[in-house]
């Protein structure tokens, strides 16, 4: 946990340091720290948990056509620990299928990486504006698995693996939403975003470990599926 802490801790730390710096009174362009979580509304089973957080920092220049603004932020989607069904493992040739009574795969999930947003925004309402804009980046995505599979009993073979695999993309994400003025210095959003990413998922064929002789050769590949998972998400801005 303290590490995530610690990624989270740049951009606040970076805001501080930059913000007295990027804005000047009476000027159009305004520094904010922002917050977000998020809740998935069909997010895939054994992928992640629905939860979203994230932290950024966001430059904004107010012109007579309408808000422009950029972030620079880190996401995170955490994963529970789950078991993978065993029984429907890849088979190798002349090997007996898992049993899922003397086999157990468990893996975790998680996604995360640092973000771009670029947004445009129009006032609707005093205080209420309307947003949309692009995410890039927040796609870097990481499995560890740990596993002890065999056929009924352990009768031909057991294989003893484990590890952990990442695959990054470049990823965009559209959303869109309402900002509410909280105050004078703080901001809240409501957005609605199409979160893209690929995952990754290792693949084991049953029977191929390698063993102490040198009798098995693994043939285990990694899946790879691109996805886009709708977020209902809030953000809080606080302006410096």
């Amino acid at each position: 946990m303290s590490l995530h802490l610690n990624r989270f801790a740049v951009p606040g730390l970076l805001a501080l340091a930059l913000a007295p710096c990027l804005q000047a009174q009476d000027s159009p362009m305004e520094v904010q720290f922002k917050l977000h979580t998020g809740l998935a509304l069909n997010q895939p089973k054994n992928d992640t948990t629905r939860k979203l957080l994230g932290i950024g920092l966001e430059l904004g220049y107010d012109t007579s056509f309408g808000r422009f603004s950029g972030e620079l932020g880190y996401l995170y989607k955490p994963g529970d620990q789950h078991q993978a069904d065993v029984s429907t493992f890849p088979v190798a040739q002349g090997a007996a299928p898992a049993d899922p009574a003397s086999s157990v795969d468990s893996r975790k999930n998680q996604l995360e990486g640092l973000t771009l947003r670029l947004a445009f925004a129009r006032p609707i309402t005093t205080g209420c504006s309307w947003q949309g804009g692009l995410q890039v980046g927040g796609s870097k995505y990481r499995q560890e698995y740990i596993a002890d599979v065999a056929d009924a009993n352990w009768a031909t073979y057991e294989d003893t693996y484990n590890g952990a695999i990442t695959h990054t993309t470049v990823s965009v994400s559209p959303f869109a939403g309402l900002a509410f003025k909280v105050n004078q210095v703080s901001t809240l959003e409501v957005n609605l975003l199409g979160l893209s990413y690929t995952s990754a998922n290792y693949v084991h064929v049953v029977g191929t470990i390698k063993d102490e002789n040198g009798g098995h050769t693994s043939q285990d590949t990694v899946a790879l599926k691109r996805r886009m998972v709708p977020h209902v998400e809030l953000a809080y801005g606080i302006q410096f």
